[in-house]
């Protein structure tokens, strides 16, 4: 048995087969999987096996669809059967509010590059004809979703990787109310955060509400708060700000500080700087009010340019406000068209904040 490894993987399941198999295809040969009982005897062997591909995430939904081109390989390069069916996969909408949700993620897969049809109740039982369609409104159909073998791809997977050098398996056993006030706003107003230990909020919220009763005060919820920081601009992590994209596509690149020295990311950076970002982000505000949310295609001349990362209506500007990232060379058009629940819409790019852009409120 080998007794050294570059590469060690905890975990004989799926996710640790399947790095270990993509590992020794790119050519490394000396790595090892450790694992405490049988491969797939954690959660792998129960899974149902539904291989969807559509996720909020671009990013996501292109690496499922590059499992799906695994998947159609997969047994011939390993010799290991999977029980990969792509029967396509059908989303049954029994009422009209589900029917809209599926309208909405049909126009977010077409802005992924992935094909999703909408289908009436006959062309739904067409193809699930043992279905009833009592109370069917229609149905969201991707061709090239299906099933596979849970239990079977994680073996595929091992022995692939085997066939390229990895070391065999082997077990495993793994034993177990100061207050300090910041001038910071994130809805466009002149406003303050207030940092507080855990013991005191409860006292500092009761005393702010005590004394701010004469002016008014009142409690807000997140949609409120993002209704205001989407007409002032203002961007949000996991949405608008994600790994897959640098400071230079969203307009951000006054915050990166090279003169510090050197940090992760630094020279990608330089190069990203070098080149020009392929996509940047962009406002729009739209020409009709439609409950936008993120997920919504964003097109030109009928071409779709990419997706809004996020989404609402700002109450002060009287429209509904989205952001998204386009390619740098459609950037500067005005005009372009949003795509709500199937339907497009016309929308104004803004250069600047929609509300407030000279941002002198922050600093009233």
């Amino acid at each position: 048995m080998q007794q050294s490894a570059n590469i060690v993987i905890i975990g004989g399941g799926v996710i640790g087969c399947s790095i270990a198999y993509h590992l020794t295809k790119m050519g490394q040969t000396k790595v090892l999987v450790l694992e405490q009982f049988q491969l797939t005897h954690g959660a792998t062997w129960h899974a149902a096996g539904v291989v969807g591909q559509l996720r909020p995430s671009r990013n996501v939904t292109h690496m499922l669809g590059r499992g799906i081109a695994l998947y159609d390989a997969l047994q011939e390069d390993t010799g290991q059967a999977i029980d990969w069916k792509k029967v396509g996969s059908l989303r049954i909408a029994s009422s009209k509010d589900r029917m809209m949700e599926y309208r909405r993620a049909a126009t977010t897969a077409k802005s992924f590059g992935l094909q999703m049809q909408l289908l009436d109740p006959d062309e739904t039982q067409s193809l699930f004809p043992i279905m009833s369609l009592e109370d069917v409104e229609r149905s969201a159909y991707i061709e090239s979703d299906g099933y596979v073998d849970p239990a079977s791809r994680c073996q595929a997977y091992a022995a692939g990787a085997r066939q390229r050098g990895a070391a065999r398996m082997r077990r495993l056993t793994i034993g177990a109310a100061p207050v300090r006030a910041q001038r910071v706003s994130y809805t466009g107003e002149l406003a303050f955060e207030l940092h507080v230990p855990t013991e005191y909020a409860a006292h500092v919220y009761e005393q702010l509400s005590a004394v701010g009763e004469q002016f008014g005060i009142a409690d807000v919820g997140y949609r409120a708060l993002n209704s205001l920081r989407m007409e002032k601009g203002y961007l949000a992590w996991a949405g608008d700000l994600t790994p897959d994209y640098t400071p230079y596509h969203a307009d951000l690149e006054r915050f990166v500080d090279y003169e510090k020295g050197n940090f992760i990311g630094r020279e990608a950076l330089l190069e990203t700087r070098e080149r020009g970002p392929g996509q940047r982000l962009c406002v729009f505000s739209l020409n009709q009010k439609a409950p936008a949310y993120g997920g919504e295609a964003i097109l030109r001349n009928g071409k779709v340019l990419g997706v809004t990362t996020s989404g609402d209506f700002g109450h002060t500007v009287g429209k509904p406000i989205v952001m998204g990232y386009v390619p740098s060379a459609e950037s500067g058009f005005d005009d372009s068209t949003i795509e709500v629940f199937g339907e497009a819409i016309g929308a104004q790019r803004h250069a600047e904040a929609p509300y407030d852009p000279a941002g002198k409120r922050v600093r009233s």
